[in-house]
């Protein structure tokens, strides 16, 4: 070693390193929101129908674009709708009345 240097292991040096996101960032599943109606179906053969139905009717009535809708456990289904914007429209609006004796959450 030359004579006056000395060793620094750069424990308390400060980073020089940066780093920069580009990109879109990732979807976390914003589209998606759960349909659940009150009182629920009681046979498991009608769960299909009432979605459809319950699809259908926020559709003409929020008017909504529903891009897919499944059965869900959480719930009647899970619907997925093409933005952000017409999900939180449905979750401000909600409850529906759906039918004389059914509510749409």
């Amino acid at each position: 070693m030359v004579a006056g240097l000395t060793v620094d292991h750069g424990w308390n040096r400060p980073s020089r390193s940066r780093v920069a996101l580009g990109g879109e960032p990732t979807r976390e599943h914003e589209d998606y929101a759960n349909v659940s109606i009150n009182p629920m179906p009681q046979d498991v053969n009608q769960l299909q129908k009432a979605l459809n139905a319950v699809c259908e009717f926020l559709e003409h009535s929020q008017r909504v674009r529903i891009t897919i809708a499944f059965l869900s456990p959480l719930g009647l289904g899970l619907i997925r709708v093409r933005t952000v914007q017409e999900r939180d429209q449905l979750v401000r609006n909600s409850p529906f009345n759906f039918g004389q004796n059914h509510v749409v959450l």
